[in-house]
């Protein structure tokens, strides 16, 4: 059921306990965003068949969060940490077993100690849900190890 991802997409690896269930999980660097996608499989639908809402706001959260933390370095040399305030998702379709979702953010704002981005989740070429987040940044310094996390693509081979 499950295909090859996109050009430019290769694994994801996050500490993120999260995402486990939900592996594989793919990732692209374009420029400053980080898209990130997955076949649509059963452990990731409702009872209807259907993607499930929460895949995909978790999936948006990450990508747009990911995303802030890249454009941010082009501009402050240090290491923030994303954490979410504000989270809305516009549901529009639905997406079925076997199909790629892929989420795609946009940075709207990326300042120092705060930043808002949004991002279109597309399955195939119909868009299924829109996403919008703020969040604040605090200094790696300031958290836990517990809370860090590591973000890794690797090239596709």
């Amino acid at each position: 059921m499950e295909g090859t991802p996109p050009r430019g997409f290769a694994p994801f690896s996050r500490i993120a306990p999260v995402l486990e269930p939900w592996t594989p999980i793919y990732a692209c660097e374009d420029g400053d965003i980080l898209r990130l996608g997955t076949f649509i499989r059963r452990p990731l639908c409702n009872n209807r068949g259907l993607v499930h809402g929460g895949v995909v706001s978790t999936l948006a959260d990450i990508a747009m969060g990911v995303s802030l933390v890249m454009a941010r370095r082009r501009h402050f040399p240090d290491q923030a940490s994303p954490l979410t305030t504000s989270l809305a998702v516009d549901y529009i379709a639905g997406g079925t077993l076997g199909l790629w979702l892929e989420v795609v953010p946009r940075i709207v704002h990326a300042g120092r100690a705060s930043g808002v981005v949004d991002a279109i989740v597309t399955v195939g070429d119909e868009v299924v849900a829109r996403a919008a987040a703020t969040f604040r940044l605090r200094a790696e310094s300031t958290l836990r190890p517990d809370d860090r996390t590591a973000v890794s693509v690797t090239p596709a081979g």
